[in-house]
């Protein structure tokens, strides 16, 4: 988050910062709420969703607000399941989108990859454990290419912040689209 938070005051704006809070659709079974009190689980687990997304928006602030970064928040209701998607959905309808990426979201692969392959614009992955040098100066900006007209479009989108970086790296995988071919 402090990271994130360096980068919005390196490239200036506002920073809208979206907490998903799960929600769970619990199926109907009186066997399953009496055995387990399953209803009384379920809302356990809603609560506990709803206070790390207030966390997360709470440190965020406290990491935006001493570099000047303006920081509105939005706490939304997702489905269990469908957190990525509804992401990179509202992904969409920002200029660039950043995911904390590394050893301590690792295990959610998911958000970073909905970002990356289905919002349609540019997204940053942005190390989630080591401080950045140079108070958010973009070292080394890597794009995935993939040829598409998504991949196009968040390239055009991203040209400021590639002009702002001090090396820019084009990554591409051949043999997975017809639309990429090497050395193009």
């Amino acid at each position: 988050l402090h990271n994130a938070a360096r980068i919005a005051a390196r490239l200036g704006g506002q920073v809208t910062a979206v907490a998903p809070v799960v929600r769970v659709a619990a199926p109907r079974n009186r066997l399953a709420d009496m055995l387990l009190n399953f209803k009384e689980l379920v809302r356990t687990e809603e609560a506990r969703s709803a206070e790390n997304a207030r966390s997360l928006a709470d440190a965020f602030e406290a990491a935006a607000q001493p570099l000047g970064v303006a920081v509105e928040r939005r706490i939304e209701p997702v489905e269990l399941f469908f957190e990525a998607d509804r992401l990179a959905e509202d992904a969409r309808t920002f200029d660039l989108a950043m995911v904390p990426y590394g050893k301590t979201t690792a295990n959610d692969r998911s958000v970073a990859e909905a970002m990356l392959f289905h919002s349609g614009r540019p997204v940053l992955l942005v190390p989630d454990a080591n401080p950045l040098r140079d108070e958010g100066r973009l070292e080394t900006v890597a794009v995935a290419w993939g040829g598409g007209r998504e991949a196009a479009r968040a390239l055009a989108d991203a040209t400021p912040l590639l002009a702002a970086a001090g090396r820019v790296r084009i990554l591409v995988i051949t043999g997975e689209k017809a639309s990429v071919k090497a050395g193009t």
